[in-house]
């Protein structure tokens, strides 16, 4: 029975969007579908009366949460409800997640085993993207059960309709189909089961679809560094798997216009957000990659304002706090949105809080690159390398990696365990 629930509540945690949620009281956060299945979860974990915290990396995480939670406190009086809702989202959905599933996952085979249910809900997740993709309408919007304003957008780049999936962005989405990626790779050179190399192209395809061209970039970078670091006998599974994809995606260029016509204007668009190319998208963000590097005029604009220090409290851009120079006009413009991670903690929590994540991140890192008999910390390796790349080019979704880090300290827990109390 136990098993059957974590599978259960990892399918659906991760599928479920935001707008799928009660509305408890305005102004406090919403009681979402994946916030309820973490409450039973936690019910479960009750019953079962068995408490543990014994993984070193624990002595990390609270460190990260910590610090976190004081600059927070800082930021209480003048950013009130937005800093209860940050500090709920880090102790519910981060630090209570990390503990759930510590207690709650009792061997490898169910980490195993969650994994491959998160990647089989990757794979529903990308099909439906691929079907918003080409028909136009997203099937998740119809979970909304919410009457406040969430993030649904809906708009089109080079011709298509820019595909979002259950995480209301398409952006969300690159990042969930890129980071979820090696945990697919890695079960394919495990077994040599060829559905992993379907999953593997599925979230590719979705990623792709999405048009989100900092994420598409931050996947093919993925791909060259997993590549090159994989052994002989895995480079020639890659080696004819990449010329298959090769010939398949020649053929449908050279016969199928709309496929032609898209490869096309998807590489005039990534060239052209590098000014290597005349083409520009249509949308809000033509300026592609000079959009991105015009936004680091924030840390000036961080420091006039004498909040370099511990920044301007959680979700500063809601509150009409973030200011950027327009590339146009020369002026200070206030902006409502993130586009890239590293900034968004550096704004919001100033060069300490900044120092806190970055901190957490390498140590995360720096354990992934612990060695075990069946390679399951490399494929946790590369997922925070493609967070840690997407968030160049993105804000990072947090349930995703949280789940998954989660998952990646219960697992070391185990190995832990096993090594007979030896700790990295």
């Amino acid at each position: 029975m136990k098993v059957k629930l974590l599978l259960l509540f990892a399918f659906l945690y991760i599928i479920l969007p935001e707008y799928f949620a009660l509305e408890v009281a305005s102004g406090l956060p919403l009681l979402t579908g994946s916030r309820f299945l973490l409450l039973l979860l936690l019910l479960y974990a009750l019953k079962r009366n068995e408490y543990r915290l014994r993984c070193r990396l624990y002595k990390h995480l609270y460190i990260f949460i910590i610090g976190i939670t004081a600059i927070c406190l800082y930021h209480l009086k003048d950013s009130g409800t937005e800093t209860v809702k940050a500090l709920f989202s880090l102790y519910f959905e981060g630090l209570l997640m990390v503990i759930l599933f510590d207690n709650v996952i009792n061997s490898e085979y169910q980490v195993r085993t969650i994994i491959y249910t998160l990647l089989a809900a990757s794979s529903l997740i990308s099909i439906l993207a691929v079907f918003e993709a080409l028909s136009g309408h997203n099937p998740f919007y119809l979970l909304t059960t919410v009457s406040r304003t969430m993030m649904q957008t809906t708009f089109e780049r080079i011709g298509i309709r820019r595909a979002e999936g259950p995480f209301g962005h398409p952006v969300y989405l690159t990042v969930f189909n890129v980071c979820v990626q090696p945990f697919a790779m890695h079960y394919y050179e495990e077994t040599g089961n060829k559905n992993f190399l379907a999953v593997l192209g599925l979230n590719a395809l979705s990623a792709v679809l999405t048009v989100s061209r900092g994420g598409i970039l931050a996947m093919i970078l993925m791909w060259v560094i997993y590549y090159f670091t994989s052994g002989r006998i895995e480079k020639i599974r890659y080696d004819r798997f990449i010329l298959l994809m090769a010939v398949l995606l020649i053929i449908c260029i050279i016969v199928i216009a709309p496929v032609r016509s898209f490869v096309m204007n998807m590489i005039g668009s990534i060239a052209g957000s590098f000014g290597l190319s005349s083409q520009t998208s249509t949308d809000h963000n033509s300026l592609g990659f000079a959009s991105r590097t015009g936004q680091f005029t924030g840390l000036i604009w961080l420091w006039r304002q004498h909040a370099f220090t511990l920044g301007f409290g959680p979700n500063a851009h809601t509150r009409g706090l973030v200011y950027y120079i327009n590339q146009f006009s020369g002026k200070w413009n206030q902006v409502r949105s993130f586009d890239i991670g590293y900034l968004a903690y550096f704004i919001e929590y100033g060069i300490v809080g900044f120092g806190f994540y970055l901190y957490f991140y390498i140590r995360l890192f720096m354990v992934s690159l612990r060695k075990d008999r069946h390679r399951l910390n490399r494929a946790f390796m590369f997922f925070y390398i493609s967070y840690f790349l997407c968030l160049l080019s993105s804000v990072g979704i947090d349930k995703l990696f949280w789940f998954v880090t989660a998952l990646f300290i219960a697992y070391n827990r185990h190995l832990e365990t096993e090594a007979e109390g030896v700790t990295v």
